[in-house]
Order: C-alpha cells, then structure tokens, then sequence
C-alpha cells in the first residue's frame, strides 16, 4: 500500500488560527497528501482564508456548511471526502510540527501491520508520561485496555481510510469521540502508540471544544447522558465478557445521575429494568420525589462554580 495522508479539519471561526494550520501542513517536506477543510458556517474569515490556499494548491480542498452544524459533523464530511490511504485529523486551532509527515511516514513503514498509529500532542506530554503502559517510546495497545480506561486521553490518530469511514461520529453529541474511537479500538484490535510530538495544540480557548464538555449547562448535561448511553449500548457486553462488571456498574450510576437531572424519569426506571441495576437511596430519593430539577441546578453549580 502506498503511504498517503487525507489531513481533515473542520474549522469554525478561527480565523485567527487557520492559516497557521494550514502552513504547517504544507511546509512538511512529505509531500503526499491532500488537506480536506469544511468551513462550518463561520461568520469570521475562516473560510475566505482557507480558500485562497485552495486556489494556488490543489491538495488543499475547502468546502463551507450554510450553518453550523458541530464539530463531529465536519469530521464526518471530510472523512467521507477522503481519499488517501490514511486519515489524520488536525483541529483548526492546532498546527503540525516540521516533519509530522515524515515521522509519521517511516513508523509505518517499519511497522506495516497496524491499521492505527497514534502520535502524541504537546499538551498530553505529562498524561502518557503518568501512565505505566505509555512510558516507553513505542507501546502497543490493545481494545480491552481502552474498555477498561487502562489508557484514556487524547492522541494524534492516523487511521487507515476505509476503518476511519465505517464508525462516523455521531453529530448531535458535538464532543465525546472517545465512545466512537472506541469502536474504532474494538475493530482495528490494537494500535501503536510512538510517543513523539507531531501536534501542537491549543487547548486554553474559552470557546476550545474540550472546554464545553464542563457539564455547565443542561446541554451538556443531554450530551454526557446520551454518550454514556452509547458507550453501554455498544460496549456493555464486551464489559461483561471482560470482567468489568464494576466499571459498568459505576457507569450505570452516572447515566441513572444525568439521566435523572435532566427529569428523564420514565427512560431511568427503563434502564435499571433493562440491565437489572438498583438505584442507590439518593437516586430513589430524587426518583420518588421528582427532584431532578434540583440535581440538575446542583451539577450545574458544582461544575460552574465550585469544581476545582
């Protein structure tokens, strides 16, 4: 297989930022790729920018939503424009670092048997550094691990097109993908983790995505419910046949929790019928008396005000 990179980026009014993104991908010496750019309805002259480097290059290809659709709804338009051997995805607000390509290029050339590479960002550093099974320079890691929260955070991902294209995000839970990148786990089987920076990202934004995943708002609140939900449709069983009975057990609580302070009463009782759980006394407490709204200003507080 020829190695080849569709580089995917929704970008959604940083105009501030894109330019510098897209200069870093095209000063790498790597020269195989094309940079797929989905300008989600911008207000800013995010899209004006990214167009004019599609006129002078042609692996640079911009295409623009009339609204703003989400992150994960950019993601899967461009993945679905790809058509390279690999897919790297690269924020708007982030930017490559000299020579990622390459690097990226000679790991898998000397490890072909991989559908999956990970790479590290700059910010996430100290996280691999603290984790045991991320200390090494090269680490091969394994579905059940990512299952078991063994390993968690964030990585660069270079995924082989054809296994990025089965498992689209889900476009209303903006965020979340590591529910979605775990189906992607469980199919590939195992991923190389070469611990070396080819990202610099930048995560300090007030309006940076991992920064509205804070269960501030009764949106976000939804948008947790609905990706634990997910993850126990798809992964429950794999948790049993794994051992993993108290993660699913810890799992369920939280899901009763949200489910609960969003007032979603009749579809909480339905869950713990389904999966056999028993709801703990506060939850009973705040089921019988229906104090879900009260729960929910509660998280709210605590994640807005209190949450250190």
């Amino acid at each position: 297989m020829r190695i080849s990179f569709s580089i995917v980026t929704p970008v959604f009014n940083r105009s501030d930022t894109i330019k510098r993104c897209i200069d870093s991908v095209l000063k790498q010496d790597f020269v195989d790729f094309e940079h797929i750019i989905i300008d989600d309805g911008s207000t800013d002259a995010s899209f004006d920018i990214a167009n004019s480097y599609a006129k002078i290059d042609e692996r640079i290809k911009v295409f623009r939503f009339d609204i703003n659709k989400g992150t994960n709804a950019g993601r899967n338009f461009t993945i679905k424009k790809a058509s390279k051997a690999f897919v790297i995805i690269l924020d708007s607000d982030d930017f490559l670092t000299e020579n990622a390509l390459q690097i990226i290029t000679n790991t898998i050339k000397n490890n072909s048997s991989y559908k999956h590479y990970l790479f590290a960002a700059d910010d996430m550093m100290p996280s691999y550094n603290a984790n045991e099974l991320l200390k090494k320079q090269t680490n091969i890691l394994h579905y059940k691990q990512w299952l078991e929260r063994a390993v968690t955070g964030d990585f660069i991902h270079v995924v082989e097109r054809e296994l990025m294209q089965s498992f689209p995000f889900n476009e209303y839970i903006r965020i979340f993908e590591g529910t979605n990148f775990l189906r992607i786990y469980r199919q590939g089987e195992k991923q190389l983790f070469i611990k070396e920076i080819i990202t610099i990202r930048e995560r300090g934004r007030d309006d940076s995505v991992t920064l509205t995943g804070m269960l501030t708002n009764k949106g976000a609140i939804e948008k947790s419910y609905l990706s634990l939900l997910h993850r126990l449709e798809w992964f429950a069983g794999d948790m049993v046949t794994n051992n993993l009975k108290g993660l699913l057990l810890k799992d369920s609580h939280v899901i009763i929790k949200l489910g609960l302070a969003l007032s979603d009463y009749k579809k909480v009782k339905d869950f713990c019928l389904q999966l056999n759980i028993k709801m703990n006394l506060l939850e009973k407490t705040i089921y019988n008396l229906r104090l879900g709204k009260l729960l929910q200003w509660s998280i709210i507080i605590y994640y807005k005000y209190l949450k250190i």
